[in-house]
């Protein structure tokens, strides 16, 4: 799906086994949309951001998303440059080559509550989280995330969380949690 100027509004899908080359394996979303309980399983970026989900509208609104198994070279669940919310997403099982197995947040503001990274992988840094922009994060949860320089989490700018649980996380090289 590539929506790039209309305000679409996405509820209960599954978005499964796509494949793109350049952004957003499933998705690909630069407009104020909604998207409701979808399930991201399975796609790729064969070069570079987001496997599951690509997005550059801060107007979007996020509610009850799941990533399973996308892969990207960054991002391989999701990947956004702009400020977004997102409440009860699990990302488990996605695979970045380079940055943010679970995640990418390049811009903006990235909160986060009551969400699930297990078992994410970045082949740099980041298996769970990867932010160059501010984070806000209550209840979530880092649990087997594995990348080079921060396991669980790779972050540059501020990083503010409340009841966290970082569980079985590993780097080969820097922050293993």
């Amino acid at each position: 799906i590539y929506n790039t100027l209309g305000a679409m509004i996405m509820r209960n899908l599954w978005i499964k086994s796509n494949t793109g080359y350049y952004y957003g394996g499933g998705v690909y979303n630069s407009a104020p949309s909604t998207f409701s309980n979808i399930r991201f399983e399975k796609n790729t970026i064969t070069n570079y951001y987001g496997g599951g989900l690509y997005n550059n509208n801060a107007g979007a609104i996020f509610e009850q998303l799941s990533f399973y198994e996308n892969t990207a070279a960054s991002g391989g669940g999701l990947y956004t440059t702009v400020s977004i919310s997102l409440d009860s997403a699990v990302f488990k099982g996605n695979k970045a080559t380079a940055n943010g197995g679970g995640i990418v947040t390049t811009g903006g503001v990235l909160t986060l509550n009551n969400t699930v990274f297990e078992e994410n992988t970045a082949g740099s840094n980041g298996g769970g989280i990867y932010s160059t922009g501010a984070v806000n994060a209550k209840k979530i949860n880092l649990e087997g995330n594995k990348a080079a320089s921060g396991g669980g989490i790779y972050n540059t700018k501020v990083f503010n969380v409340e009841d966290l649980l970082l569980k079985n996380n590993s780097a080969t090289a820097y922050g293993g949690g």
